[in-house]
């Protein structure tokens, strides 16, 4: 961890905490007095050595931030000034360090002593942003960044006061009272339109009883970019399998169907979208990938859909995934 800038004012405060080391200092400076020279910036940033200045004047220049401009012909001297993009970052740390006191703490890593770190978390470029959320990451962001962009970065991850009703409406649906919880979180969504939590957990449980579209409704009116997010495309996933299930014919007709003819594609597509509602998830795939090696076309390669599908909800990392995914592979060979 590198020590402290030694500075009194906020952003030095916060990033004694935050960022590669003297970059946004000079962002600071560049924003506060305007164009400077490099010996204006090197007697206001004590302690900066000039190869280091040098260093991280080229990576802002390379980031768009700031920019150079000729100030005397003989000899060649030049002055650095901030960029729009460059203007529009500078008071983002006293603005998000002011908003979200006490919700977010950053943490600074000085790349150059801990390369072995920033090597384990693939940082190549600087400055690079990672948030963690209990102990893991959950979202990067690389190069400058405006105010808006860190906002909507951390926005899903920031406790909000509807969740304490979606953790009441949690406590009810593991008691069964399921309606009770979809009441809950239907007065949470009226209190708290943008807590997109509050709609997806919505949605789990519309699909959970049965309500699809309600639960695609909901989906639906999120903006386009919250129903890119994961959580809400788990909630898709789970929506299409469902439609899957709900056009299935009954469990004891597909079993006389399968009785008859081990390779009922139709069977075997049902049988694997029913599996895949009540959480069999190997059943699922299994009976999904007799479809594709039979019948690649079935349903417009519905199969192979579903199979991507649960690959979602799973998550990469599942031994499933990767056992199923390598086969998968090989069928469509």
């Amino acid at each position: 961890m590198a020590g402290s800038y030694g500075q009194s004012c906020p952003v030095a405060k916060a990033l004694d905490v935050i960022g590669e080391r003297w970059s946004l200092l000079i962002l600071r400076d560049l924003f506060r007095k305007g164009p400077l020279r490099f010996q204006d910036l090197e007697h206001g940033l004590r302690g900066v050595a000039p190869n280091t200045l040098s260093a991280r004047l080229k990576t802002l220049e390379a980031q768009g931030v700031v920019a150079t401009r000729l100030y005397e012909q003989h000899p060649p001297r030049y002055e650095y000034f901030l960029t729009e993009k460059g203007k529009a970052l500078a008071p983002v740390l006293e603005q998000l360090a002011a908003k979200h006191a006490g919700a977010v703490l950053v943490a600074k890593v000085n790349t150059d002593e801990e390369q072995r770190l920033a090597m384990r978390h693939g940082v190549r470029s600087l400055p690079t942003l990672m948030l963690y959320r209990a102990g893991k990451p959950v979202q990067q962001t690389i190069g400058a960044q405006p105010l808006a962009a860190l906002e909507a970065m951390i926005a899903p991850f920031l406790a909000r006061a509807s969740d304490a009703l979606r953790e009441e409406a949690t406590d009810l649906q593991r008691a069964g009272n399921r309606d009770e919880a979809v009441a809950l979180l239907r007065k949470a969504l009226e209190k708290d339109p943008e807590n997109y939590r509050v709609h997806t957990d919505l949605a789990a449980l519309l699909i959970d009883l049965g309500r699809l579209d309600q639960a695609e409704e909901l989906l639906r009116n999120m903006p386009a970019l919250e129903q890119q997010s994961a959580a809400a495309e788990r909630q898709f996933v789970r929506l299409r399998l469902a439609r899957a299930g709900e056009e299935a014919p009954e469990a004891s007709e597909l079993e006389r169907a399968l009785a008859r003819d081990p390779d009922d594609v139709k069977a075997n597509y049902y049988r694997s979208a029913n599996a895949a509602l009540k959480g069999d998830f190997k059943e699922a795939l299994q009976g999904l990938l007799k479809v594709v090696r039979t019948d690649r076309g079935f349903r417009d390669d519905a199969a192979r859909r579903a199979m991507i599908d649960i690959f979602t909800l799973l998550g990469a990392d599942d031994p499933l995934v990767k056992e199923y995914r390598t086969q998968l592979a090989r069928a469509l060979n």
